[in-house]
């Protein structure tokens, strides 16, 4: 059987926090938000970059970052906002909601897939 490396979008090898104040990525994560809080997406995320945030009540998420919506559904779940200089910034307040995002270097952002 030959060693296949784990893809930085491989989820078994993400770091688990559970986030009760703002919070800033630095790598594959996957965040329990359990009270309002800022996460901040990696500034230099590398290419297949895995953030999963799942809001486990019904507290205010803002997730900033250079983020692109590709799953029409989180319209119906997510507050998305474009800054004045670009900036984006998705707001969560659902209990029970999970955005999965990855970032993909050749489209320089972050995806909610």
């Amino acid at each position: 059987m030959s060693y296949i490396p784990l893809s930085r979008a491989d989820l078994a090898s993400a770091t688990a926090v559970v986030v009760d104040a703002d919070y800033t990525t630095s790598g594959t994560s996957i965040l329990k938000c359990i009270a309002d809080a800022v996460v901040v997406l990696n500034f230099t995320p590398k290419d297949r970059e895995t953030v999963l945030v799942h809001l486990s009540t019904s507290n205010t998420i803002q997730i900033v970052g250079d983020i692109h919506i590709y799953n029409a559904a989180y319209y119906n779940i997510a507050e998305y906002n474009i800054a004045e200089y670009g900036g984006t910034t998705l707001t969560l307040n659902t209990k029970d909601t999970t955005v999965h995002l990855m970032y993909v270097r050749e489209f320089g952002e972050w995806l909610a897939i």
